[in-house]
């Protein structure tokens, strides 16, 4: 069974420690013991059973910023075409966001949307102002999920919020 060490630095020279150590068929690691507004640096190597080592992957690196709260459809939305909206707790920390809607039960992506910063504390946009959803309108009775992302002011820098639920009655 081959196994991937996950390795994280502070500092792009290091010193790095082990963060974690994974079964290759993992597809993902959440890394929880960051903080906010820190530059972290990561990188892998996959490890064989008998212990030799592959060479080190690249390094990549990620700044975690607060994440947008507040949002608004949640449970229940009255109108086909919602107005999505959510408050930003740094809103000069967001030149954008991107917008993603999902059907619950099926995961398929209805919208996709980057929305320009107004730079306000509370932000919103009309369900497919940009006329690309697969859909024209909600369907009624249906659940859906949505959340926003933040891209922070640099490269490599931002947030996601959590998934909200809503169902247009």
């Amino acid at each position: 069974m081959c196994i991937r060490d996950s390795y994280r630095s502070s500092e792009k020279e290091g010193p790095y420690s082990l963060i974690a150590r994974l079964v290759i068929t993992d597809s993902f690691f959440v890394d929880l013991g960051v903080s906010l507004y820190q530059r972290y640096y990561y990188y892998i190597e996959a490890v064989t059973d008998e212990g030799l080592k592959s060479d080190p992957s690249d390094t990549l690196d990620y700044k975690l910023i607060k994440k947008a709260t507040g949002l608004d459809p949640v449970g229940k939305a009255s109108n086909p075409r919602p107005v999505f909206s959510w408050e930003n707790p740094d809103p000069y920390a967001a030149p954008c966001y991107i917008i993603r809607l999902i059907e619950a039960a099926s995961g398929r992506y209805i919208w996709l949307h980057v929305v320009p910063s107004h730079y306000n504390k509370r932000e919103s946009v009309d369900f497919n102002i940009d006329g690309s959803a697969v859909l024209d309108s909600l369907a009624k009775g249906v659940d859906y999920q949505w959340r926003v992302d933040i891209r922070g002011p640099e490269e490599h820098c931002g947030s996601e919020s959590n998934w909200v639920a809503f169902r247009v009655q």
